[in-house]
């Protein structure tokens, strides 16, 4: 008999958020869940702290690789973690980032009969992303053969049962799909009469998408209008003159937390963590950024945040003005 009913794989403290929603939504008994992350960080701790609070049992393993050699050679240590694992037999096994060989070397090592697959983000919205082109490169591809590992982008989405997902107007990777509530640490409650308005900017890795995104451009755009907070990216830090805001929470959490004495104004390029706060609260204000520049490059990024009553855009201008 199986010990677990379901295993849910995360990257992202974001993905540990919808997981426990999808538990939550189809009343999932007996789930255990397995992490993979990339930074060794408050905000993961703090969410798995909040699994084992839950009474959730979970396994995590730390990527300390930095270069794509690195994480090719950390296959064969993923390969060898899961088969040390105490449990590896499952009825169903949940996974978001499905383009990811650290997921599919898992996959191979264990044993389950069905697949799910759930929301991550931008990727699943944006259709240049890696969850519609299989941008695998050949050297990842020779490795995962050497492991004898078969699972792949394409293999995942065509096996996969059912998609989890947090946006009801959207398309997504499959057909299939079901679509549930983010259900953060706490509810919005909604106090009337006035409150302070915080500006608050969503922090990215944006010089990882284009070098246009200096520090100096970025300071300058932001000043320009006005933010006063900066809500920080662990993988991205601008030293501006702003109020800089140290949560363990992921924004969505933060946002409910915030929300219940301040209005909050949300500016950002490319964040769909404002989507999903608007579907939870209607009365979000957010902005997304751009100029002719960036949205000549990124049209399909930005056509995700169109037609969504809590979100404008505001033309920052030429990109070197």
């Amino acid at each position: 008999m199986l010990r677990d009913k379901a295993l849910f794989i995360c990257m992202t403290p974001l993905q540990i958020l919808i997981a426990k929603s999808i538990i939550s939504d189809k009343k999932i008994e007996n789930c255990s869940f397995l992490i993979f992350y990339y930074n060794d960080n408050s905000k993961y701790k703090y969410y798995i702290d909040l699994l084992e609070r839950n009474g959730f049992d979970y396994d995590f393993y730390e990527i300390k690789s930095k270069t794509k050699a690195g994480r090719l050679l950390e296959l064969f240590k993923i390969k060898n973690f899961i088969n040390k694992s105490k449990n590896r037999k499952f009825e169903d096994i949940y996974v978001s980032s499905i383009n990811n060989a650290l997921i599919h070397t898992a996959l191979q090592e264990l044993n389950f009969y069905r697949i799910f697959t759930f929301d991550d983000g931008l990727a699943n919205l944006y259709k240049d992303s890696g969850y519609y082109i299989d941008k695998e490169a050949k050297i990842q591809k020779f490795i995962k053969r050497i492991l004898g590992v078969s699972w792949s982008l394409k293999l995942i989405k065509s096996s996969s049962q059912m998609h989890y997902s947090i946006y009801r107007d959207k398309d997504n990777i499959i057909d299939e799909v079901t679509y549930i509530n983010l259900q953060t640490s706490s509810n919005i409650l909604d106090y009337k009469g006035k409150k302070d308005v915080l500006k608050i900017y969503i922090g990215q890795p944006l010089y990882e998408v284009d070098e246009c995104f200096t520090q100096e451009f970025l300071i300058k755009v932001l000043s320009e209008i006005g933010v006063d907070y900066y809500f920080p990216h662990p993988r991205e830090s601008l030293n501006g003159n702003f109020n800089y805001i140290e949560s363990n929470l992921i924004l969505e959490d933060y946002y409910v937390e915030i929300s219940r004495n301040y209005e909050v104004h949300f500016y950002t390029f490319f964040s769909t963590a404002i989507i999903n706060i608007g579907m939870m609260d209607e009365n979000l204000k957010s902005y997304v950024l751009f100029n002719d520049y960036l949205m000549k490059k990124y049209k399909s990024v930005y056509h995700v945040f169109d037609f969504k009553s809590y979100i404008d855009f505001v033309n920052i201008g030429e990109i070197n003005e």
